[in-house]
């Protein structure tokens, strides 16, 4: 088994890192005999530390959709007096702790001494070696995901080389990853209804790659856009 550095070293990749960490974990659970509020932990701690990082997007996100609240107020099309509703605050939820990532490495520690764990699980956890993050050990390979905007709507731009297809997954806004689909050839247009009019938001995307119906190598690192809503 590998005993490299498992951690990035910058705060992207550290957040990108617990993401997928925090994906991973409870597939083991049962068989490490972790406790249910040791893998919420973990979670929670995802969350957190994403929601931190990505706070720049958030407002910048808010920014754009206060912009067109004013616009809308200002010479939107609605009859005079109809009551435009106002883009919801940020508010951050939980509440943060300190060094979770000392938390974490001691959680790992204990999953390596667990007679339990084999390097495959410690690929799949992302604990062997170099991260998932950073493209996982020699041989390892990850989609390389690019994002734009077409019609309003994220269009999701891989290249297939010698895989098969790619399993695309999505966050929304409610900051886990959920099934969105699997795609053949390139590139993959989310047709996702957009926000209400005057709302933005922002959706994230991962996506690994597919090879017989198998998924192959590491998660690709998340791309993210903000969306805003269009007049029909």
């Amino acid at each position: 088994m590998s005993s490299g550095n498992y951690l990035p070293k910058d705060d992207m990749g550290l957040k990108d890192w617990l993401i997928k960490f925090s994906i991973a974990l409870p597939g083991y659970a049962e068989v490490l005999a972790l406790s249910d509020d040791t893998v919420k932990r973990v979670v929670r701690h995802a969350k957190n530390f994403e929601a931190v990082m990505n706070g720049v997007d958030r407002y910048r996100t808010y920014g754009l959709a206060l912009t067109a609240y004013k616009n809308l107020m200002r010479d939107g099309t609605e009859e005079p007096g109809t009551l435009v509703e106002r883009p919801e605050a940020i508010v951050f939820d939980g509440q943060p702790e300190a060094d979770i990532f000392g938390e974490v490495r001691a959680l790992v520690n204990s999953i390596k001494k667990s007679k339990k764990y084999n390097e495959a699980m410690g690929k799949a956890l992302g604990v062997e070696g170099s991260s998932p993050a950073e493209g996982g050990g020699s041989g390892e390979i990850k989609p390389e995901l690019n994002i734009e905007l077409q019609g309003g709507k994220p269009n999701i731009l891989w290249k297939k080389g010698k895989m098969d297809g790619v399993k695309i997954m999505v966050d929304r806004g409610t900051g886990s990853y959920s099934f969105l689909a699997v795609d053949l050839y390139p590139d993959y247009l989310d047709t996702h209804p957009l926000p209400e009019l005057g709302k933005s938001e922002l959706w994230k995307y991962i996506a690994i790659y597919l090879k017989r119906d198998e998924e192959v190598g590491n998660w690709s690192d998340p791309v993210q856009i903000s969306v805003t809503g269009r007049p029909a």
